[in-house]
């Protein structure tokens, strides 16, 4: 599983495993480097309740949810 990382306020994801790490380092408990990434943003779902939530449509099949 991975996902893209859009941040607030930016209309494109960030790509570069390393630039995350360096923004992101101290913000988050753990950074897993996954490579590069394509520019297409992912799908995210919420699974933190009993209902799944779709917080953003992107790549991916979200038809389970």
């Amino acid at each position: 599983m991975s996902t893209s990382l859009i941040m607030p306020g930016d209309d494109q994801p960030l790509t570069d495993p390393y630039e995350i790490r360096d923004l992101l380092q101290h913000e988050v408990d753990l950074v897993i480097d996954g490579g590069y990434c394509g520019m297409e943003a992912t799908s995210v779902i919420n699974l933190v309740d009993d209902v799944p939530v779709v917080v953003r449509e992107g790549a991916g099949d979200i038809s389970d949810f």
